[in-house]
C-alpha cells in the first residue's frame, strides 16, 4: 500500500499516538459507512507507527523506527497505531 510521513513538530509522543488513533477511527467509521457496503470493495485499513525524535539520532534513523513499527502495525492486518519504545 502507499506510505505517508506526518510530522508532528511540537508534539508530545502521547498526542502523536492519540492523533493516529483519531485517524484510524474517522477512517473505519467513513470506511464502513460509505466504501464496505459496496460489492467486491476490498478491505482497507489505516497503519501508524509512531516515533520520537531523540536528538543526537539522525532523521534516517528516525524515519526507519517509524518505518518498523508501521510494519508491525500492517502485520495485524488492521487499522492500528504501533509505537516505537522511547529508550
Amino acid at each position: 500500500g502507499d506510505e505517508f510521513m506526518l510530522l508532528l513538530p511540537e508534539t508530545t509522543f502521547s498526542e502523536a499516538e492519540a492523533i493516529g488513533n483519531r485517524l484510524t477511527d474517522s477512517f473505519d467509521e467513513q470506511w464502513a459507512r460509505e466504501w464496505s457496503v459496496r460489492p467486491g470493495c476490498p478491505l482497507v485499513s489505516m497503519s501508524f507507527g509512531v516515533a520520537w525524535f531523540d536528538q543526537p539520532e539522525t532523521s534516517e534513523a528516525l524515519i526507519r523506527k517509524a518505518d518498523a513499527v508501521m510494519y508491525q502495525a500492517k502485520k495485524r492486518r488492521s487499522s492500528r497505531v504501533v509505537t516505537a519504545s522511547l529508550s
